[in-house]
């Protein structure tokens, strides 16, 4: 697949690059679905308040 795009193949169990990338893919895909709770969690926290102020100070919609 990696090659498809242009990168070179690697031997991901003989270099220890590739075992850390193997890894470090590993963890992020394991904790990414815990993080995203987290931080659903603490958007919806906000107060409204708060996003009434900021579109009264001009804050565009991204930018709130």
């Amino acid at each position: 697949m990696l090659s498809l795009v242009g990168i070179p193949d690697i031997n991901w169990l003989a270099t220890n690059y590739g075992s850390w990338v193997v890894v470090s893919v590993m963890v992020i895909w394991r904790w990414f679905g815990y993080n995203t709770l987290l931080y659903l969690a603490a958007l919806q926290a906000i107060p409204r308040d708060m996003y009434e102020a900021a579109s009264v100070d001009g804050a565009t919609g991204w930018k709130q």
